[in-house]
């Protein structure tokens, strides 16, 4: 059955669970069930740094690592291989704010170990390192002269990159 005809279906079958305008919605989800599973990974280029707090001899350090669209096409390219599927299985779709990779499931906690981004719905993240410069010659929180730093973080709520169950577009106007 294709689109059109679960839209159909779902219009004939009196199906209203949801308003009217999440009709076309509703039916692709529903008709989207019976294919192939493929996961989304949402790439918006703002978020496409992984921070961390780690222990670094007694006290802690935060450490960030930046991801490029090519670092994780490699990646998910690596996992796929990995679960004994192609890389031909990804694909790269531009959004306004980033990039969609539509890809098959592959090992999740695998790939979280090299990517702590790699993950569904809402986490608690360390980000914001702030830094306080003092000028020449003042004396700095730990007592030196010079430019002394003072860091800190801050925690915020990051929404991860995949999406089992989300849409993406087909087509977007070039500007």
């Amino acid at each position: 059955m294709n689109l059109g005809e679960k839209i159909f279906e779902t219009i004939r079958n009196k199906n209203y669970s949801v308003k009217p305008e999440h009709l076309i919605r509703q039916a692709f989800c529903e008709w989207h069930k019976t294919r192939k599973k493929q996961w989304i990974l949402d790439l918006d280029r703002d978020e496409m740094v992984e921070t961390w707090i780690e222990n670094n001899y007694g006290g802690k350090a935060l450490r960030k690592r930046e991801w490029t669209l090519e670092k994780v096409q490699e990646l998910v390219k690596k996992h796929l291989k990995l679960v004994g599927k192609s890389e031909d299985e990804m694909y790269t779709v531009p959004t306004k704010h980033g990039w969609h990779i539509i890809t098959s499931p592959f090992n999740l906690q695998a790939a979280y170990e090299e990517c702590s981004l790699l993950y569904e719905g809402v986490q608690k993240r360390p980000i914001n390192l702030e830094t306080y410069h003092l000028n020449p010659g003042d004396k700095g929180y730990a007592g030196s002269i010079g430019l002394d730093t003072k860091t800190r973080t801050e925690e915020k709520e990051i929404v991860g990159w995949l999406h089992k169950d989300g849409m993406t577009i087909l087509w977007m106007e070039s500007n």
